[in-house]
């Protein structure tokens, strides 16, 4: 709790680093790993398919934002798009867990 005043102050002096390409690929660096070490480790046989589909491909298109030079007209939409995906297949395995 007392950490957020100070995050909420530093954030529009570092705003700079969402601009740095290295950024986007330090988190996609990141986000492979722990959610492929996520999918892979999960024990959910019911709907494991579509839980997948949806978390490969938002990988898929995130990976693809970052380190494609043909994509770079379109990084912005597609790191949303892959990002949204992978985000719903987490709450979609979640809510099938939770039943």
């Amino acid at each position: 709790c007392l950490m957020l005043p100070v995050i909420i102050a530093v954030l529009p002096m570092v705003s700079f680093l969402s601009e740095s390409e290295w950024v986007h690929k330090l988190f996609v660096g990141a986000a492979v790993p722990i959610s492929g070490y996520l999918i892979v480790s999960g024990n959910c046989s019911s709907g494991r398919l579509t839980f997948l589909t949806l978390a490969i491909s938002g990988l898929a298109l995130l990976c693809a934002a970052a380190f494609l030079e043909p994509l770079e007209a379109f990084e912005t939409p597609v790191t949303v798009i892959g990002a949204l995906l992978l985000a719903g297949a987490h709450v979609w395995r979640w809510k099938r867990h939770r039943h």
